[in-house]
């Protein structure tokens, strides 16, 4: 397992993001409305200016297993 840094401006990365957050969220909370493409890719791009968000990301054999948001 490697763990580094989301990019914001890596757009392959953003969208392996949100396919992640897709499927989490289809399993966890199936009866809320599924997260917009837009906004979610927003929220990565430009989080709130008064924090320093670090998106820590975990890959297994290349591929998104894993993400947080501190």
């Amino acid at each position: 397992m490697d763990i580094g840094e989301l990019h914001a401006d890596d757009t392959s990365a953003v969208t392996e993001l949100f396919a992640l957050h897709q499927a989490v969220h289809a399993a966890d909370a199936p009866d809320n409305p599924v997260p917009l493409r837009d906004d979610f890719i927003a929220q990565v791009r430009q989080p709130p200016p008064e924090f320093r968000t670090v998106r820590p990301v975990a890959r297994v054999d290349g591929q998104l297993v894993g993400a947080a948001t501190l």
